[in-house]
């Protein structure tokens, strides 16, 4: 019993930088099905770091992950700004995934 307790205490305490990672990886594999169907990046810093492959597209969106932990340990604050945008992002690449998988 304590061992759940103990869980779901450290689930509370670090679910934003958790949410915040899984809304990289969610970012980043919703860009890499649109760009494989003919779509581009929107953003021109994460455009650079595709036009270079996949692997250091994958390592920026790994750094901006770790970015958004960096800001969870200095300002709770911090982490709702890019949990918002990131979001927002996701939302947009969900749209376009499902209006491409529609075609």
């Amino acid at each position: 019993m304590e061992d759940v307790a103990v869980e779901r205490a450290l689930l509370s305490k670090y679910w934003q930088p958790i949410l915040i990672v899984w809304l990289q990886i969610m970012d980043a594999a919703l860009t890499l099905f649109i760009v494989s169907q003919g779509g581009g990046e929107a953003n021109p810093i994460m455009r650079w770091f595709l036009s270079h492959g996949v692997v250091s597209f994958c390592l920026a969106k790994l750094l901006a992950a770790l970015l958004g932990i960096w800001l969870w340990f200095m300002s709770k604050i911090g982490i709702w700004i890019g949990i918002i945008v990131y979001s927002l992002v996701v939302i947009w690449n969900t749209i376009l995934t499902t209006i491409i998988l529609c075609r």
